[in-house]
């Protein structure tokens, strides 16, 4: 994949700028990895200055980062302000998830229908990891993580380069919704059957109930986030 496009794993993580990436990509990477992991509250300026002197470079690739971000659909541009981090709607909170099950679903059939050997070999390690996060005790940001990190892998084999930007692009958006989420122990054991689900469709060449387990993954955690969206208090 060209090394020039955004790619910010869904997963939060830590780590220098000594990616391989052009500069300004690989700062937007890194803010968008810490918006996920709520280092960043929603409606909070993000100041080019504060950028620069955290990373030791100039305006200028920080600038051209902001604007990466934008793109992303994580932040918005205000002429003379600067950027400030948006907080998403119910209305288009919907429309990402409802994108994303669609996304996921097409790809986890393609995953099925090309996914090389040796990927899948790699693929099968994470169903210790699934059952271990399942367990009681496993928290919230665990198991949304490794789901997340598992559909990524499948999306770097199934879909093309281009497409993949596009379905990193709306996981992350959708990742970082699941601060609304509560995980409990129950919908944990429905996201391992699921995800096993998936494992075993893939690695049997069935493309029709990969899709099924991709698009099912999706609509449980819908299931649980949006009726916070209105209500996060809980009250």
């Amino acid at each position: 994949m060209p090394k020039s496009k955004i790619d910010a794993p869904a997963v939060p993580a830590t780590g220098d700028l000594n990616s391989g990436l052009p500069l300004d990509v690989a700062i937007a990477n890194r803010l968008i990895r810490d918006i996920i992991a709520l280092k960043y509250p929603p409606g909070s300026w993000l100041r080019e200055q504060e950028i620069a002197e955290r990373f030791g470079v100039s305006r200028s690739p920080v600038r051209e980062a902001l604007r990466h971000v934008t793109k992303q659909g994580f932040l918005e541009m205000h002429p003379w302000r600067g950027a400030q981090l948006v907080e998403l709607s119910e209305e288009t909170t919907i429309h990402i998830f409802d994108m994303l099950e669609a996304l996921y679903g097409v790809v986890a059939r393609h995953a099925a229908q090309s996914m090389p050997v040796e990927k899948m070999i790699k693929f099968k390690e994470y169903m210790p990891k699934i059952e271990r996060v399942a367990r009681p005790g496993g928290t919230m940001q665990q198991r949304v993580s490794l789901s997340f990190e598992v559909g990524n892998y499948i999306g770097k084999w199934g879909t093309t380069a281009k497409t993949y930007e596009v379905f990193t692009q709306v996981g992350n958006l959708a990742m970082w919704q699941h601060r609304f989420m509560q995980t409990e122990d129950v919908f944990a054991r429905r996201s391992k059957e699921i995800h096993y689900v998936m494992f075993s469709a893939i690695e049997a060449r069935d493309a029709t109930r990969a899709e099924w387990a991709g698009r099912a993954i999706v609509d449980l955690s819908r299931d649980r986030i949006l009726p916070n969206l209105s209500n996060p208090t809980g009250a």
